[in-house]
């Protein structure tokens, strides 16, 4: 089954550094991305805004349904910046009391525990925290 998230966000920061203006290789002040979700659809066509996500579940879900979904926020970057607040959705479930156990778990093995892809390791990349985000689905 999949469910389509509609969410925001907004990109802060990542500007030249003072005096490097000129310079062929600059470096960049810190990035922040700041990430709101704003709707769980269960059709991508009531979809009324560009952002967004498809995610497939493994529950089953109607409409008015509570999902929890368990989303971890990382930092990464490169020699010249670096940018907090990337973020990957690594489940959703139809409890929140599995949700959180899952996020507990994270946190506790900063993020080693999750067996799929995980974008917060590499080189520059770090885990920050898993988060819980409840939402009805329309």
């Amino acid at each position: 089954m999949k469910l389509f998230l509609e969410y925001d966000e907004q990109h802060t920061g990542g500007d030249i550094c003072a005096g490097e203006e000129s310079d062929p290789w600059p470096s960049h002040d810190d990035a922040y991305i700041h990430w709101t979700p704003t709707r769980l659809l269960l059709h991508r066509e009531d979809a009324q805004n560009w952002h967004i996500e498809e995610l497939d579940v493994g529950d089953e879900f109607e409409k008015a349904d509570k999902a929890h979904l368990v989303v971890v926020t990382y930092s990464d970057g490169d020699t010249f910046g670096h940018t907090e607040g990337h973020w990957a959705i690594v489940g959703v479930f139809a409890t929140r009391s599995k949700a959180l156990a899952i996020a507990k778990k994270l946190d506790a093995t900063e993020g080693k525990s999750h067996k799929d892809y995980r974008p917060w390791e590499g080189y520059f990349s770090r885990y920050t925290c898993a988060d819980v985000h409840s939402m009805d689905i329309e």
